[in-house]
């Protein structure tokens, strides 16, 4: 790892630690050990250290979930794995909670850059819920709307997942599959 990418990373904990706003530069650099001064040397902003989380939370999410999507598996077997994929991803990873809790602090700008990389992401697990619309899924129920309630599922447990607590990351998307696709299986 690089010095730019140690400084990434530490911008990513510090982030998630106290929020984008509270964060300070000083904050960083003392996380990677390094002088304020000197962390100028290698970023100009912030700003762009947050923007650099960002791309790096979408680029792992995107990544990880395309190997799903290539694959052979039923719709429903990826549906799992995207699942125990993206839960595994956000809590294992301290770019992913920046994502979801700062994107909108990013300015217009850097946002428009990440946006087909967003997309890019949406559409794998569109795919995904629509190559299953009505042999493995139920039709009646919106896509989209499976999407988003997934997301919400998956994407609000670093609020009260601990590392200490009595379930592993890969059980509680265990648990998160069945709800997903008990509600979402398709009728006989």
């Amino acid at each position: 790892m690089n010095k730019y990418q140690e400084i990434v990373k530490a911008a990513a904990k510090v982030f998630k630690a106290k929020g984008y706003h509270a964060a300070t530069v000083q904050d960083i650099a003392s996380e990677v050990g390094m002088l304020k001064g000197s962390l100028y040397y290698h970023i100009q902003s912030k700003e762009q250290l947050l923007t650099e989380v960002i791309i790096c939370a979408v680029n792992v999410l995107n990544e990880g979930l395309s190997g799903v999507v290539a694959s052979d598996l039923s719709a429903e077997e990826k549906l799992k794995k995207a699942i125990l994929f993206h839960l595994q991803a956000y809590l294992g990873n301290e770019e992913l909670p920046v994502y979801y809790n700062e994107i909108a602090k990013l300015p217009p700008g850097s946002r428009e850059k990440l946006n087909a990389a967003i997309k890019e992401y949406e559409d794998m697990w569109m795919k995904i819920l629509q190559e299953g619309a009505g042999t493995a899924f139920r039709e009646d129920l919106p896509a989209r709307m499976m999407l988003q309630s997934i997301f919400g599922m998956c994407n609000w447990a670093h609020s009260w997942y601990r590392q200490e607590g009595h379930l592993s990351p890969s059980e509680i998307g265990e648990v998160f599959c069945k709800i997903s696709l008990d509600g979402i299986k398709k009728r006989d």
